[in-house]
């Protein structure tokens, strides 16, 4: 899914709905790394694992975007933050577990923001630069 049509879904779930909503930033840490270590063509495979592993981890009413190179928006539905925190590990270790080598492990700097009733209807982009700091 395109920037675009990931912030016209999420604007629109958000605002047609009283459920709190995470939208979560994931950075994929020295990625650059993996590009020169492994190659670029190992690199685009394991960034099709990603989204392979996000498609598969998302419920009905979510979604998530890749923005650009290494860095993804996911937005998910919680009920409550151990909600919340269990859904982050879980992702984290399904992603963790992508493999490279034995030595080497993905991993990711991250940024969450909370959305609800106090923010539904602030500009999503607002919401975005939120999830990216």
């Amino acid at each position: 899914m395109s920037i675009d049509d990931f912030k016209k879904e999420a604007a629109t779930q958000i605002r047609n709905s009283e459920k709190i909503y995470h939208l979560y930033n994931a950075d994929i840490k020295h990625f650059r790394n993996i590009n020169h270590y492994y190659g670029y063509e190992r690199g685009d495979r394991i960034l099709e694992e990603i989204c392979s592993v996000l498609n598969n981890f998302l419920r009905p009413g979510e979604c998530f975007t890749r923005i650009f190179a290494d860095n993804f928006l996911v937005l998910t539905v919680v009920n409550s933050q151990e909600t919340v925190e269990r859904r982050i590990n879980e992702i984290q270790s399904m992603l963790y577990d992508i493999p490279l080598a034995e030595e080497h492990r993905i991993t990711f700097s991250a940024g969450i923001v909370t959305i609800d009733d106090s923010n539904r209807y602030i500009e999503f982009d607002r919401l975005l630069d939120c999830a990216i700091v």
